[in-house]
């Protein structure tokens, strides 16, 4: 039953066969790939609202290098894969932070005093971590 004054319906039955009869007749828009790839164009590069001047690329190579790779390796040995913030083993849980970001430290980039092993929860604490504007360097 629809509820006038909630504005709900209480019987889920109900709303979902109102549903069905409203689009009952109408015809389902089906975009051609000619319409898709033009839409997808329009959203790609700086016309995209998630663009940031090209940077993805740049962290793209260094991320899938095998110096990179190396680099992890040797910072997660190093602090025994475990988070040096919580003490968190858990292998699939585990992420390498850098302590100065890359984006304004690019030379440590691969320096091994710049890297400390954090599980995801610890990780996502740090003032750098994902879009956060970056702050002055913590110290660690």
């Amino acid at each position: 039953m629809y509820n006038e004054s909630m504005r709900t319906y209480k019987d889920k039955n109900l709303w979902k066969e109102n549903i069905s009869k409203a689009k009952k007749g109408k015809i389902p828009y089906i975009a051609s790939e000619q319409t898709k790839e033009l839409f997808k164009l329009s959203k790609m590069g700086s016309k995209n609202p998630n663009w940031r001047g090209g940077i993805t690329a740049e962290y793209k190579r260094i991320r899938e290098s095998a110096k990179y790779r190396n680099w992890r390796k040797q910072v997660f040995e190093r602090d025994s894969y475990t988070c040096q913030e919580c003490g968190d083993r858990t292998g699939h849980n585990l992420e390498v932070h850098h302590i100065k970001s890359r984006k304004e430290y690019p030379d440590l980039v691969f320096d091994l005093d710049n890297g400390i092993t954090l599980c995801k929860k610890c990780h996502k604490m740090t003032s750098t971590w994902g879009n956060k504007k970056v702050s002055p360097p913590a110290n660690h």
